[in-house]
């Protein structure tokens, strides 16, 4: 019988420092006392003062690129600045590009996320996250050049790279549910197919988003809950898949930008590398990468565990909650086209210092 009048406070009942040693409202395990990897929502435990950086010359871009970044962990959490708000009706980023802010079809819960009751992925992800508007969009054409379809839809669409997608009514041999390959423009996307040099105009064809899996590690793999060091973002005990046309790259990593761009739409939609290219959105103009993947941990030649250094959400934001600071200069300064004065936005690092991490100084 559940006794609880709402889903946070039955989740809490066991994640809060009793029952699972998951204590995510605090942000540590209570089996070791470490820090856990997403945060926690009232408290966390990230050192987000005393980052470091090793940097080498990278001869090939012809500048100085980040070697190894070190985060530490703190022996006991403190308050939380910002966290996944439970109830919030928004997503920064949601909606279409150029249009209003958008809004959740459902409040944000636990159950928005996560299954409790298990469904293989990794942390227990829900494919499609809860409130998301996961509508068929109409297909306008499919150009398929040496087996690689690019399908240009009637609106924008809110896919990514990884994520995949359900094609209906255009007939054989592109119906059917398919991994998203490429996304060039926001009203086209491309995946594999076999067959001959085509372009086809369906009357009554959809695309519609069946989600983002998040493979988890192999049953007989211990799961890596705590860290000690959270600039280390990855987790090499999930398995190697195929994101795109890189191979080799670790599920977690290649994966959890398109899971959470299927909340945060604007930051997955459209061409990388948007800080460069305008995207007519009056908020929303330019865009740091969040979409990068890495086959590899190893950078100057040197392997480090967990670490990709890519532009990725997760290389700069935690899940859950971050006490990461916002004085001097970041102290103040209001969300783009908001008069909401912005907090540590589940940053890992103090002041912005996540920019500078890569960005050095």
């Amino acid at each position: 019988m559940l006794l609880k009048t709402d889903q946070e406070s039955l989740c809490l009942t066991c994640h809060a420092g009793t029952g699972s040693t998951l204590d995510v409202d605090n942000g540590v395990s209570t089996a070791n006392g470490k820090a856990l990897r997403g945060g926690g929502f009232t408290k966390s435990a990230i050192n987000a003062d005393n980052p470091t950086a090793k940097y080498y010359l990278n001869v090939a871009r012809g500048s100085v690129s980040l070697e190894e970044g070190v985060i530490p962990a703190l022996n006991v959490p403190v308050a939380t600045t910002s966290s996944h708000g439970m109830g919030a009706t928004g997503a920064w980023g949601l909606g279409l590009s150029g249009s209003a802010a958008g809004t959740l079809s459902s409040p944000l819960e636990c159950g928005s996320c996560h299954d409790p009751h298990g469904n293989g992925n990794y942390r227990l992800l829900q494919t499609v996250p809860g409130g998301v508007t996961n509508a068929a969009i109409a297909v306008s054409s499919i150009a398929v050049v040496s087996n690689v379809a690019t399908v240009t839809t009637a609106s924008q669409h809110y896919l990514g790279v990884g994520n995949t997608v359900t094609i209906a009514g255009a007939g054989a041999p592109y119906d059917g549910t398919w991994p998203v390959l490429a996304t060039p423009a926001y009203t086209t996307f491309t995946f594999a197919v076999t067959t001959a040099d085509a372009t086809v105009t369906p009357a009554a064809a959809t695309a519609k988003n069946a989600g983002q899996a998040v493979l988890d590690a192999p049953s007989a793999t211990a799961r890596v809950y705590t860290t000690t060091d959270y600039w280390k973002v990855n987790d090499e005990t999930t398995p190697n898949i195929t994101v795109g046309t890189t191979t080799n790259v670790k599920a977690f990593i290649g994966s959890i930008a398109a899971w959470c761009t299927q909340c945060h739409t604007r930051y997955q939609t459209g061409r990388s590398g948007t800080y460069a290219n305008a995207t007519g959105d009056p908020v929303f103009m330019y865009r740091h990468r969040g979409n990068s993947v890495k086959n590899t941990n190893v950078t100057n030649n040197v392997a480090y565990t967990n670490q990709v250094n890519s532009p990725n959400c997760i290389q700069c934001h935690v899940a859950h909650g971050s006490n990461a600071t916002a004085v001097s200069s970041s102290l103040g300064v209001n969300f783009p086209g908001t008069t909401t004065v912005e907090d540590s936005s589940l940053l890992r690092i103090s002041n912005r210092g996540v920019c500078q991490m890569c960005h050095n100084k």
